[in-house]
């Protein structure tokens, strides 16, 4: 038996793009090493803004704003 799947013409996919940003990490878990990193939150929130400019949800969360649901 044959089954095929078809899509409308008018249905785009759906897509997530999740982003999370962090700046730096617990000494305790990396051997003292705190992760001092100048950007990962900035790279999140401008990666968000390019999902959402092509059709994305695009949450993102930071340390600062930990439940913020939109970059």
């Amino acid at each position: 038996m044959n089954s095929t799947a078809t899509v409308g013409v008018n249905k785009r996919p759906k897509a997530l793009s999740l982003h999370i940003g962090i700046n730096e990490v617990s000494a305790a878990h990396y051997a003292g090493w705190s992760g001092p990193l100048a950007a990962c939150e900035f790279d999140a929130h401008d990666m968000a803004a390019i999902a959402k400019a092509q059709g994305m949800k695009a949450p993102c969360s930071s340390p600062a704003r930990p439940r913020a649901p939109r970059c």
